[in-house]
């Protein structure tokens, strides 16, 4: 491959990215615009959202604010990012598997003792499960003595 065609690519890859970059912003503006026409409803009609669109409104505000933090200082990773309108305590988890990189649900820790199978956490976040783990097996060595 020479030096030229490697520019090239370059410089197609860059073009690539602006014209990716330029459609974010263009779907973000359309967001803001029609979450702006919602206040103005709300404001001049004597109709009101029910709870649940009220619910589903407040969360589309705050995916809109975490999506335009993320265009704006150009990161793809935010905190507590909402995934799901509907469920939005649910968040990625990062598995390496190779069917699938990112699963979404509950983690779940589950311990077996004497052939009895006992969910110890179940939890929509992502936690530090060496942690965790090991104040689940102090608890379990504090009940074993606590047995003797």
């Amino acid at each position: 491959m020479t030096r030229m065609t490697q520019i090239r690519e370059m410089a197609e890859v860059q073009k690539k990215s602006k014209r990716t970059h330029q459609a974010n912003r263009q779907q973000l503006n359309y967001i803001r615009r029609d979450l702006q026409i919602v206040r103005e409803l709300q404001l001049v009609s004597d109709r009101s959202l029910s709870p649940k669109q009220q619910q589903y409104l407040k969360v589309i505000e705050e995916l809109y604010y975490q999506q335009i933090t993320m265009y704006d200082n150009k990161v793809h990773k935010i905190e507590h990012r909402i995934v799901s309108i509907h469920q939005q305590w649910v968040r990625p988890i990062v598995r390496g598997k190779a069917t699938a990189n990112v699963e979404f649900g509950a983690k779940i820790s589950i311990s077996m003792t004497d052939g009895y199978s006992m969910i110890e956490n179940a939890d929509y976040v992502v936690v530090k499960y060496l942690l965790y783990l090991s104040v689940l097996l102090w608890q379990k060595e504090s009940q074993k003595k606590l047995r003797y």
